[in-house]
C-alpha cells in the first residue's frame, strides 16, 4: 500500500494535566449522544482505560497554530 500525500505532519503529544473541554464542545458532544448529562464521555467500542489515555493526548494544529 503506498503512502497518501499529506500537507501537514501532526505529532500527538501526551500530557499528565487534565484537558478542559470548552462549553461549546461539551454541548455538541451531548447533542450527538457522546456525553451524558453528568459530563462523562460515552463512546461505544472504546474501553474506559483507552478513553482515559486518549484524554491525555493532544495535537498542535499547524493551521491554527494552537
Amino acid at each position: 500500500m503506498e503512502e497518501l500525500e499529506h500537507k501537514y505532519e501532526v505529532v500527538i503529544d501526551v500530557t499528565e494535566d487534565k484537558q478542559k473541554l470548552p462549553d461549546d464542545v461539551k454541548k455538541e458532544l451531548k447533542e450527538s449522544g457522546m456525553m451524558d448529562d453528568k459530563g462523562k464521555l460515552k463512546l461505544k467500542g472504546v474501553s474506559p482505560k483507552m478513553l482515559k489515555k486518549m484524554k491525555q493526548e493532544f495535537v498542535k494544529c499547524p493551521v491554527l497554530k494552537r
